[in-house]
């Protein structure tokens, strides 16, 4: 990212000034950088609701069973077992990153 040298000023209405302020709250970000990525074309996801949550806790869950599966077996089987359970891992923290995190590129015609 290169340096801002370049200021922009720009005037809103009451509502306008309300919108940003309320859609930077949910997407958890400053109204800058709400902006900055809007320019890029993104749309950024709004914060995770009660969803999130729980599957954070699949991830919980995944990591106590890596744990317990070390602790319970040795050998090949063992790398077997870690391994799988690893890879599920991995597989669902990916997913959950681009399900919740990533913002969404928009489709439009102007940019």
């Amino acid at each position: 990212m290169g340096r801002r040298g370049r200021k922009k000023q720009f005037w809103l209405t009451e509502q306008q000034a309300d919108d940003l302020a309320e859609k930077a709250k949910r997407a958890c970000m400053t109204e800058t950088d709400l902006i900055r990525l809007l320019l890029r074309g993104y749309v950024p996801p709004e914060r995770p609701g009660p969803e999130f949550f729980k599957d954070m806790n699949r991830i919980s869950e995944f990591a106590e069973r890596l744990q317990t599966l070390s602790a319970v077996t040795s050998g090949v089987e063992a790398q077997e077992l870690l391994s799988s359970e690893a890879e599920a891992w991995r597989g669902f923290r990916l997913e959950m990153e681009r399900k919740y995190l990533m913002p969404e590129r928009r489709k439009s015609e102007w940019q």
